[in-house]
């Protein structure tokens, strides 16, 4: 894809300790998900499809647009197709999407090579927002039957054995 000396031009990749960490903010050295590695097999196809239930993504980031699937994105909050976006729903999708190689932010684990046929394309599940949550079986279902085959969760249950066995079911 890359090559083995390939480091994409975002303005914030040397930031991303958790893609390539050369001991920047005293982290240790090597200690790392080996992006470059990852990039030389694959930077993420557009037939990809991951859901990401979370806050609502902005998809009109400039780092994130070209790699939202906008028409497959749902507001589970108000059962709707406006996605009001969230810090953290933002934040998670532009670790998995940012588009790579475009001279803007950071570069995602999949966000592709800078064109517009690479990287890949991310559904905006909202399952929070404005101090609701709700939807999560939903937008699980809704995912799936629209394609996704990955789902990104940055949430959990906090109590040990205390859950929704409805999203269980839909998981």
């Amino acid at each position: 894809v890359f090559g083995t000396n390939f480091s994409p031009n975002d303005i914030r990749f040397n930031q991303q300790w958790n893609l390539e960490n050369t001991g920047q903010a005293g982290g240790t050295i090597g200690k790392d998900l080996k992006i470059k590695d990852a990039w030389d097999l694959e930077t993420g196809k557009p037939n990809v499809l991951v859901a990401l239930l979370d806050q609502g993504v902005q998809v009109n980031h400039p780092d994130l647009a070209q790699n939202i699937a906008i028409a497959k994105s749902f507001n589970f909050t108000n059962n709707s197709s406006t996605i009001i976006p969230g810090n953290h729903g933002t934040h998670t999708a532009g670790t998995i999407a940012a588009v790579n190689n475009n001279g803007i932010g950071i570069s995602g684990i999949a966000g592709g090579n800078g064109n517009v046929n690479s990287g890949i394309r991310l559904m905006s599940m909202q399952v929070y927002g404005n101090g609701v949550s709700g939807g999560h079986a939903e937008a699980f279902v809704y995912a799936a039957d629209n394609g996704a085959c990955i789902a990104s969760n940055s949430w959990a249950y906090i109590e040990p054995n205390v859950y929704e066995l409805s999203i269980m079911d839909a998981i």
